[in-house]
């Protein structure tokens, strides 16, 4: 079996019901776009192009070279989408940032405590927190075929 699917099999036995699964598309979506745009005051570096060298961009980078070191096409999707939450999140100013952030989480909680029953699968594995938007991703587009 492939690495993405035992991930995603994971993933899936902390997120069965039809409620959780609303809540993470919703709050995992706020979460990335919110995370983004508040690492983008994180400045690592000049280097002279519009898009400043900030935490924002090495995590974009490196949490798409994870997603396509996985599946190539849902990879590529991931790209996509997380350069469109990345330019989104620029876009907020910091207090809206903060406030989605939070928002997101609380999303997040109430699918897992009002519909699941169930703790967030990162409090077992770290690696979760990565799988999370490739999994709504996933649930979302059905690249990714069991």
């Amino acid at each position: 079996m492939a690495l993405i699917n035992r991930y995603f099999a994971d993933y899936e036995s902390y997120h069965r019901t039809k409620g959780n699964k609303v809540c993470h598309i919703w709050g995992i979506s706020i979460i990335v776009i919110s995370a983004l745009g508040l690492l983008n005051n994180i400045v690592l570096f000049d280097w002279g192009f519009p898009v400043p060298a900030s935490a924002a961009l090495v995590l974009w980078l490196l949490g798409n070279i994870f997603y396509l070191t996985l599946h190539a096409k849902l990879g590529l999707t991931l790209m996509v989408s997380t350069a469109a939450a990345y330019f989104l999140g620029t876009a907020l100013p910091t207090p809206v940032l903060w406030s989605l952030f939070v928002a997101g989480w609380v999303i997040q909680f109430i699918g897992h405590y009002k519909y699941e029953k169930k703790s967030p699968a990162f409090y077992k594995n770290l690696i979760h927190l990565m799988i999370g938007p490739a999994y709504i991703q996933n649930y979302l587009l059905k690249i990714v075929r069991k």
